[in-house]
């Protein structure tokens, strides 16, 4: 899997994997309330962000984000505990 240089080079430098999900989801929440905040005094602000400020749009960048980062989906659960339940 290929990861993104930003996250390998973290990685590289001793980064916490956890600690840096946390980061980027952090960031990724940041950045839309900060669009948010900007567009109650001027609703024409960061007009690149066309939509995509609800929850499902922010949660689908964060995935995104994870995965560029190497993360990997999580198993189906039978996987997981070896059984077909």
């Amino acid at each position: 899997m290929d990861i993104e240089p930003l996250h390998q080079f973290a990685y590289d430098d001793g980064a916490d994997p956890i600690e840096w999900a946390v980061r980027l989801a952090q960031i990724q929440i940041e950045v839309c309330d900060t669009i948010r905040a900007a567009r109650a005094h001027w609703p024409s602000a960061y007009p690149i962000f066309k939509g995509g400020l609800g929850p499902d749009a922010v949660a689908r960048r964060i995935i995104a984000e994870l995965l560029n980062a190497g993360w990997s989906p999580p198993q189906p659960i039978a996987d997981l505990f070896g059984g077909d339940d």
